[in-house]
């Protein structure tokens, strides 16, 4: 029996941006707006690859997630809305990251936002005030879900760090950045000339970011910054005063002996209270060279650790006062 013949099929036409069409019919802004309000789903499970120290490396991150809520690759791409690009500053309430926020406000419209850890000195809340009016602006402040401070980190995950970093570093900046961040973003970071190697690093490791890097491009130094700072009147912060390099949280688990020696002067609490959770936990947050040493053990005479901060301006320094001395652009939501 001869089979009877198929009418012809039709060519199924390329898919068309639905986005895009609806932009083009109701307006961007209107769009926009409904976007907004709607609520994302949980993100979708995806299995971890722990190794013993429980980097997952599926996801090239601390396990920052419980198994069957950390969210994919995929998930997070999904997320991807379409807007404008923002350029988005990271301010790490330190000299650096405020100089290039500054710098960048004069070019243009920027968000400026803090990662907040919970466990920095106090007076970091009155050195981000005097910067926002510096800036003009608010300065967006970010807080992790899931901890509060540093010790949480510490105490309920009982690890402090490792050959990769350090896993509260990771739970609250790094994963607090990743749900705050855009896809389309110019990301500011605040390098220094001395970090160029550091730049490069993440630039490598971030492919698909675009990194914008104002105080490398512009030769500044982290003691050019510092006087910048001083130059505009603000106070530094009282961690710069009390001779630290960074403005780090006080005690913070990357330092070395000398740091340490440095914390058991400054903040004697903070100092027996590391301690104790070393012992708890069962390992010490100093490791150098090989050598592992519990802070209830150091030699109170062991390490170095500069007492004054390295302040100083070049010429630089007044080549990028010229270029943010102009009223701001504008501002960015």
């Amino acid at each position: 029996m001869t089979e009877p013949l198929s009418a012809p099929v039709e060519p199924v036409p390329a898919p068309t941006n639905l986005l895009e069409e609806l932009y083009e019919k109701h307006g961007r802004e209107a769009i926009d707006a409904i976007l907004n309000e709607i609520d994302f789903p949980a993100p979708v499970p995806a299995p971890h690859n722990l190794d013993k120290d429980g980097w997952c490396a599926n996801h090239n991150s601390w396990q920052c997630f419980p198994k069957s809520e950390c969210p994919s690759d995929e998930y997070h791409n999904s997320l991807i809305r379409t807007h404008d690009p923002r350029t988005l500053v990271w301010f790490s309430a330190g000299a650096s990251s405020a100089v290039a926020a500054k710098m960048m406000l004069a070019r243009g419209p920027a968000v400026i936002a803090y990662t907040d850890p919970g466990s920095e000195h106090p007076d970091n809340v009155r050195f981000l005030n005097d910067c926002e009016e510096w800036f003009g602006q608010k300065i967006v402040r970010l807080h992790s879900e899931r901890y509060v401070d540093t010790w949480q980190v510490w105490e309920e995950r009982r690890f402090l760090n490792g050959p990769r970093g350090a896993l509260c570093t990771t739970e609250l900046k790094r994963m607090v950045r990743f749900r705050f961040e855009r896809p389309t973003d110019r990301q500011v970071f605040g390098y220094t000339m001395e970090e160029t190697g550091r730049a490069d690093r993440f630039r490598e490791q971030n492919p698909g970011l675009e990194l914008v890097t104002p105080l490398i491009d512009a030769g500044l130094s982290k003691a050019d910054c510092l006087g910048i700072i001083n130059r505009a009147g603000i106070e530094l912060p009282a961690m710069y005063k009390l001779g630290y390099d960074h403005n780090n949280c006080v005690g913070c688990v990357k330092g070395g002996i000398g740091y340490w020696n440095k914390i058991r002067v400054d903040f004697p609490e903070v100092f027996d209270r590391m301690a104790a959770l070393e012992r708890t936990i069962g390992h010490s947050a100093i490791h150098r060279d090989g050598e592992s040493v519990y802070l209830d053990e150091l030699d109170p005479t062991r390490g170095s650790f500069a007492t004054e901060p390295n302040i100083e301006c070049s010429l630089l320094c007044e080549l990028a006062e010229i270029e943010f001395s102009a009223p701001p652009v504008g501002t960015q939501e």
